[in-house]
Order: structure tokens, then C-alpha cells, then sequence
């Protein structure tokens, strides 16, 4: 009987040595899990900050659309008393011009009119007309 139950003894010994490398690999397994588990984590961390750089981003981005809708429309309302000077000076321009023609228009006052002299010699044929302070010889 010795035998025998040194025998059992002996596949009781294996049992045991298999049931323990059995515990440390379910041990390892569940370590691997757990570092899956963190990795899994500081994934998901890095696409919260992800996630919340982005929300930053269109937050500065809707800013500038803003800020640019903003600055389009002063350029359409400087544009728009742009037109308006402009109309006002080309109405001023339009009243000089009638007080030009009125007080400085062709007349004939020894003071206003042509610088050139209309009058011509009866011996020669000129091809143009004398300039003031032009004499009749050249």
C-alpha cells in the first residue's frame, strides 16, 4: 500500500502544482486586464481633452466669425457715409460750378471771358488766333 499512496500522493503533488500554475496565470490574465483597463482610461482621458480642446476651438472660432461679422459691418456702414460724403462733395462741387459759371462764366467784361483774341489782320491769313500780349508780328 506504501506504494499506492506514495503514488497518490505524488498525483496529488501534480494536482497541486497544476492548480498553481493555473491561479498564476488567471493572476497575469488579470493583470494584463487591468492594465488594459488603465490604458482604456488614459485613452478615454486623452479624448476628453481631445474633445474639450476642439470645443475651445470652435469657441474661438464662432469668436472670430463674430468679430469678423462685426467688422463687415462697420466697413458697410463706413461705405455707406463713404457715399453719402461723396454725394454731398459732388453737390458742393455741382454749387461751385454754378457760382464758377455765374461770377466767372464767359462775359463780355473786360475781366472775364477767353484769353484768346478773336481779332485778326486784314493783310495776313493766320491758321490760329493770337494769344493776349501777343503782338501782330510774332
Amino acid at each position: 500500500m506504501d506504494q499506492k499512496e506514495t503514488k497518490i500522493d505524488q498525483k496529488e503533488t501534480k494536482m497541486d502544482q497544476i492548480e498553481t500554475k493555473m491561479d498564476q496565470k488567471e493572476t497575469k490574465i488579470g493583470q494584463k486586464e487591468t492594465k488594459i483597463d488603465q490604458q482604456e482610461t488614459k485613452i478615454d482621458q486623452k479624448e476628453t481633452k481631445i474633445d474639450q480642446k476642439e470645443t475651445k476651438i470652435d469657441q474661438k472660432e464662432t469668436k472670430i466669425n463674430q468679430q469678423e461679422t462685426k467688422i463687415d459691418q462697420k466697413e458697410t456702414e463706413m461705405n455707406h457715409k463713404e457715399t453719402k460724403i461723396d454725394q454731398k462733395e459732388i453737390k458742393i462741387d455741382q454749387k461751385d460750378i454754378k457760382i464758377d459759371l455765374f461770377f466767372f462764366g464767359p462775359s463780355p467784361m473786360p475781366f472775364g471771358g477767353s484769353t484768346v483774341l478773336e481779332t485778326y489782320s486784314s493783310t495776313t491769313s493766320r491758321s490760329r488766333p493770337r494769344i493776349r500780349g501777343e503782338s501782330i508780328r510774332g
